[in-house]
């Protein structure tokens, strides 16, 4: 129905919530979960072209194997059935991005601001987060897909900043506050000229290699975070 995409978003949320309350009720500290769970929001995003794809009732026929299965599911379909089963899809895509992207600004909270969140892997494993969706933006094709992902790592960014800039003294945070100025100005300026132009093409591989890296660090980082790395070095000596 129209309100499935709505039930699909919200019942992701409440999954998403529900493991992370039980995962905190086990004893692991909330800003530990946030990671854990910001590392299987990524995860998830993975499959929601896909998802979306099949639950709009689109199928794509296999790869033909030979060449006698090249005239093989060659019918055309149906042009309005297309349509509205394509809409379907980019509904459902935007309802699991803005449930993610919901659950990523939770996490993100959660792991600056919680308790047992001192440290350098907090903040580092935020600014990935921020840097991991605002470069993913680039290969999301929906406008709202979009916004529902630049706007979560914007964010992570953002609480990144103040979170650090609280414990310092006025210099550091005017410097803080600089940066930020700079970096809002710079994405306004790029949001004005950039559409339309033809890039340079190693600015695209710079993206796309620093957006890997960024996926990469993820979970080393959650598991750093939650103390895995220095309880296995005890354990071996």
């Amino acid at each position: 129905g129209a309100f499935a995409p709505l039930f699909l978003g919200a019942f992701t949320v409440a999954l998403f919530t529900a493991v992370g309350g039980m995962v905190c009720a086990a004893g692991v500290p909330l800003s530990h979960t946030a990671g854990y769970l910001a590392v299987g929001a990524i995860a998830t995003g993975s499959f929601v072209p896909g998802l979306a794809f099949r639950l709009a009732g689109l199928r794509l026929p296999p790869l033909p194997s030979s060449a006698g299965e090249l005239q093989e599911g060659i019918e055309p379909f149906e042009a309005e059935r297309v349509r509205v089963r394509a809409r379907l899809a980019d509904a459902y895509a935007t309802g699991c991005s803005a449930a993610l992207g919901l659950v990523l600004a939770g996490c993100v909270t959660a792991l600056l601001t919680g308790p047992a969140s001192d440290g350098w892997p907090a903040p580092v494993l935020g600014v990935a987060l921020g840097v991991l969706l605002l470069l993913h933006t680039r290969t999301v094709g929906g406008a709202w897909q979009r916004l529902l992902l630049a706007v979560p790592g914007a964010y992570a960014l953002a609480l990144v900043a103040c979170t650090e800039a609280v414990g310092t003294g006025l210099p550091g945070r005017l410097e803080v506050t600089g940066v930020l100025t700079v970096a809002a100005a710079a994405a306004m300026i790029a949001a004005w000229t950039v559409p339309g132009r033809r890039l340079v093409p190693y600015w695209g591989r710079a993206a796309d290699i620093l957006h890997s890296l960024a996926a990469l660090v993820l979970l080393p980082l959650a598991l750093l975070l939650a103390g895995v790395f220095g309880t296995l070095r005890g354990i071996w000596g």
